[in-house]
C-alpha cells in the first residue's frame, strides 16, 4: 500500500464514469486576502490516491488536520468503505465547506488507511498565508 498522490483543491467532483474533476489545484501555499482573525475559505478539498490495493475488498480510513505546531493530531473513529478488489487504486476525497483556519501558519492533513491487515498514514503539509 502506497500513496500515489495527495492534492489540495478548491473543489473535487467524482463524475458518473468514475473520473475525478479537480478545480483550483493549489501548490504548497494557500494565499488568502489580508485581514485579521480566523481565515475562512469557502471550500477546500483533499484528494489522496492510494495504490497497492488489488485484492482488497474494503478499506478503513480517517482524515485529520492540524496546525503543525500542535503536538496532537487528534483521532476519531475509522470509517469503512468498500473497495473493488479488481482495482489497484482507491481515491479518498474529503474536505470542508467552509474550511476555517485559526490563522496563518503551516498545516498538515493526514490520512490514516487500514486495509488487509496493513496500516499507513499519509500526510500533506501546506502553508496558509495572507497576501
Amino acid at each position: 500500500m502506497y500513496l500515489k498522490a495527495m492534492l489540495v483543491c478548491d473543489d473535487v467532483r467524482v463524475e458518473l464514469g468514475g473520473t475525478i474533476t479537480l478545480v483550483g489545484v493549489h501548490n504548497e501555499r494557500l494565499s488568502v486576502p489580508p485581514g485579521e482573525g480566523p481565515i475562512r475559505i469557502a471550500k477546500l478539498m483533499f484528494v489522496a490516491i492510494v495504490g497497492g490495493l488489488e485484492g482488497v475488498e474494503s478499506v478503513a480510513f480517517r482524515q485529520r488536520i492540524r496546525e503543525l505546531s500542535e503536538l496532537n493530531l487528534g483521532a476519531g473513529p475509522l470509517q469503512q468503505e468498500p473497495h473493488d478488489p479488481r482495482a489497484d487504486e482507491h481515491n479518498f476525497v474529503f474536505g470542508d465547506a467552509p474550511m476555517v483556519f485559526p490563522g496563518v501558519g503551516t498545516y498538515e492533513v493526514a490520512l490514516d488507511v487500514e486495509a488487509a491487515g496493513r496500516r499507513a498514514t499519509y500526510t500533506c503539509t501546506f502553508k496558509v498565508e495572507r497576501r
